[in-house]
């Protein structure tokens, strides 16, 4: 049935979603440009586009792809005016989060 079937693919995103979290908060910019895609373009598990604003741009403090650039400017653009400041809110979390396993990993994302 469709509704089976439609709850089973929402499961899968779910367990991708988590899976590219793990690694995105260990400064992955592919795993944060994935989240960014997931949320703010595919809508996939759910549209946020708060989250996928401030995955978008952390990717692309994380690398210098230029498909990642399009990616913020795309998801940018969609936002609500009232999303910006939560979105930007969120980019400062989320980037204090990855500095804070990188420093604790004594890894370097570059």
């Amino acid at each position: 049935s469709t509704l089976s079937s439609s709850s089973a693919a929402s499961d899968v995103y779910k367990r991708q979603l988590q899976w590219y979290e793990d690694a995105a908060v260990r400064g992955d910019a592919a795993s944060q440009h994935q989240i960014a895609v997931m949320l703010g373009i595919h809508g996939v598990p759910r549209v946020d586009r708060v989250s996928a604003y401030a995955w978008a741009r952390l990717a692309t403090t994380h690398s210098s792809v230029k498909d990642y650039d399009q990616t913020l400017q795309t998801i940018e653009t969609a936002l609500l005016p009232t999303e910006r400041s939560r979105a930007e809110s969120y980019f400062d979390t989320l980037a204090d989060l990855v500095a804070y396993n990188l420093q604790d990993l004594r890894l370097d994302p570059q």
